[in-house]
């Protein structure tokens, strides 16, 4: 008997464990690597007080994006008892609609219920925008760090330094000039991007994002592999840069969108919630154990790299790392590996929204509208959850008072639905080409656009949909201000970022 107790105990532990990395790895991605950057935009104290701030703000709006979940789950229930004069409500059948329910309901589903059929495009929109850029970064991390990092540098002779060495000998003047140039041995930067092209296009082929949970082991052992390397690297031989500046607003906007770009799990945050099954109500303490463990790795080579590195510091912090050392190979190699196993994950909401508004039935390429029953006896599959017009024992005809989670019909063809993902990977890497050097304003653009709309700014609309008559003016209040704290932020961020990208683009040319 105490065998049995104790077995179902670590059984509990051990998937208590599993869940909280869940919510972890939601928000934990190769960002951080260009947080010392962000810095050099805000200042040491404006930037921590910045990250602190977006940090408890992204934490209270993801606890009321959830608690939203559960207010339409009633909302969802209530009306279909009604319509179908169902008195007893704590049947087992309404029940297992409940389950249904809390188990499958998307953010997508929570905004269309309460904000109508354009709360579903938003948030379809936000998502689809903001996976997509963070795959353009992920290209544009790869790409660089190949090129800057894991190929060796070899002494070149400088025409330039000879012919000013020569000038400068007949003119009896000394001259420190060197006769050559350190010049790396890697190809081209659009050659280089094309190095992970195949195991990305592998990646997207994937039908299944269960397959995808070994790929998620070898991303999160990677990143933490290489996170610790570059703070042992940042600790070695650590001065502190005379550059260092503690307050610059002018650029603030950029530390914004960036930070809260970085802060990449609000998008997630409704299917990792759901599957914790018994684990629910710990949601809440996972949920701030995570974010505070993510703000101490953020700021830790946030702040020690532009103490380190100053004006110096680079957009990606480990091509500041010493070149052709252990730490610095050990460190590259692993966080690339990292980047690239999580590209899949990161991919697969873009394919799901892609192929959802192509290939469902009645869209672009889609069949004919069928009519669909869903067997409640059956929860593995995803598909629209309740009925208007009837509840019998076993099946639910299923129309239209909250059509969500649609999939693809098996009637489409796999080729259509592969040249889509091939398509868009190949789009992706001509961005990634196009935008090789803008690797922080390509972050901060997606956080103020995309992020700031999921992380801040439809939660609190969401709450104001669903509660106005019943919250107070003080949690109005509060809501409202969540609502500018995202819009204001996001287009200053977005203002600024396309600005610097601009004189970026004009002095290259």
């Amino acid at each position: 008997m105490a065998g049995k107790i104790a077995k179902r105990m670590n059984n509990r532990l051990v998937q208590a464990s599993v869940d909280f990395a869940n919510v972890f790895k939601a928000f934990n991605g190769t960002n951080y690597l260009a947080l010392a950057f962000a810095f050099l935009q805000s200042g040491l104290i404006l930037g921590l007080i910045g990250l602190l701030v977006i940090t408890i703000v992204t934490d209270h709006c993801c606890q009321l994006i959830v608690k939203c979940k559960y207010l339409v789950v009633d909302q969802i229930i209530n009306e279909f008892v009604s319509k179908q004069g169902i008195h007893d409500v704590a049947s087992p059948k309404i029940g297992k609609l409940r389950e249904r329910l809390e188990r499958h309901l998307t953010y997508g589903d929570i905004a269309r219920k309460s904000l109508g059929i354009w709360g579903l495009y938003v948030v379809n929109f936000a998502l689809f925008f903001t996976q997509f850029f963070f795959c353009i970064a992920y290209m544009i991390f790869l790409g660089n760090t190949l090129q800057t990092n894991l190929f060796p540098f070899v002494n070149q002779t400088s025409e330039t330094s000879l012919n000013e060495l020569q000038s400068q000998k007949k003119n009896n003047t000394i001259v420190d000039v060197q006769p050559y140039a350190r010049v790396t041995t890697a190809p081209a930067f659009p050659i280089l991007v094309l190095f992970p092209l195949p195991l990305f296009l592998l990646f997207v082929l994937l039908r299944n994002v269960r397959s995808m949970g070994p790929i998620s082991v070898v991303a999160n052992i990677s990143i933490f592999l290489g996170y610790g390397v570059v703070l042992t690297s940042l600790i070695k031989g650590f001065a502190v840069d005379d550059s260092v500046e503690y307050f610059k607003f002018a650029t603030f906007p950029v530390f914004f969108g960036a930070v809260s770009c970085m802060y990449e799990g609000i998008g997630t945050i409704i299917p990792i919630e759901s599957s914790m099954a018994e684990n629910r109500p710990k949601y809440p303490s996972f949920l701030h154990g995570s974010l505070m463990l993510l703000f101490v790795m953020l700021g830790s080579l946030g702040v020690l790299g532009y103490l380190k590195y100053g004006d110096d510091v680079e957009q990606i912090l480990i091509q500041n790392l010493p070149a052709n050392t252990v730490f610095s190979y050990i460190a590259n190699v692993t966080i690339c590996i990292g980047v690239a196993f999580t590209y899949p994950l990161t991919v697969y909401p873009i394919i799901e929204i892609l192929e959802n508004i192509l290939f469902t039935e009645g869209r672009i390429f889609g069949p004919n509208v069928t009519k669909l029953l869903v067997n409640i006896k059956n929860d593995n599959e995803r598909a629209p959850l309740l009925s208007s017009n009837s509840f019998s024992a076993e099946d639910i005809d299923v129309s239209d008072l909250i059509p969500v989670a649609k999939t693809v019909p098996d009637s489409v063809a796999t080729w259509k639905r592969n040249v889509v993902r091939i398509s868009m990977v190949l789009i992706q890497t001509g961005f990634a080409i196009i935008f090789k050097d803008q690797f922080i304003y390509i972050n901060a653009i997606n956080g103020s656009i995309g992020s700031t709309l999921l992380a801040y700014i439809l939660p609190a609309v969401i709450s104001i949909k669903l509660l106005r008559k019943k919250m107070s003016n003080l949690v109005f209040a509060k809501d409202v201000f969540l609502i500018l704290f995202g819009v204001v932020g996001g287009l200053s961020g977005l203002i600024v970022s396309i600005y610097n990208m601009v004189k970026h683009f004009q002095g290259q040319s």
